[in-house]
């Protein structure tokens, strides 16, 4: 037998470890590092950086992108190609990502894995910011789909966009 509840938390999630950890960090496109506080208009890096210490399977990310940030899809005729190029450049083992699935919504990306090996892993994408505010910046979480009890969750906190 399984119980699930769905609930909504009243304050700051904190990052939780029960067999997965995920980080989220934020570059401009030259590698400056962002915390907190991003420009309108700009094309922001996201990193994903996943710490598995045994091997997984069939492991879903989903990353909700806070109001004011719009997924790029680089797969578009209408970006630039250069800015593909750019992203594969950062990218640690371009031909290998261990997601073999990605969807990309306007509000949030959905990776996901058949395998994954024990170690780190990275996945990198573009955001355009959008609107100026200031906005939650809601948790990643990773799990394991048939062992939900399995996952990971970063932090929750606050970003404004001026």
């Amino acid at each position: 037998y399984e119980v699930r509840m769905n609930y909504a938390p009243t304050g700051k999630l904190e990052p939780r470890d029960e067999g997965m950890v995920v980080f989220k960090s934020f570059q401009t496109l030259d590698g400056k590092g962002i915390e907190d506080s991003f420009q309108l208009g700009d094309l922001v890096v996201v990193n994903l950086k996943i710490v598995i210490p045994q091997v997984r399977h069939f492991v879903v990310v989903d990353d909700p992108l806070p109001a004011g940030f719009v997924p790029v899809n680089l797969s578009f005729e209408t970006e630039s190609t250069e800015l593909a190029r750019e992203l594969e450049k950062r990218r640690k083992q371009p031909w290998w990502q261990g997601f073999r699935h990605v969807e990309m919504y306007k509000e949030k990306i959905v990776l996901f894995a058949d395998y994954l090996t024990p170690g780190i892993h990275t996945y990198t994408y573009l955001v355009r910011v959008t609107t100026p505010g200031t906005y939650s910046l809601p948790a990643t979480r990773i799990e394991e789909m048939y062992t939900p009890e399995v996952f990971g969750r970063s932090e929750e906190r606050e970003i404004i966009i001026e």
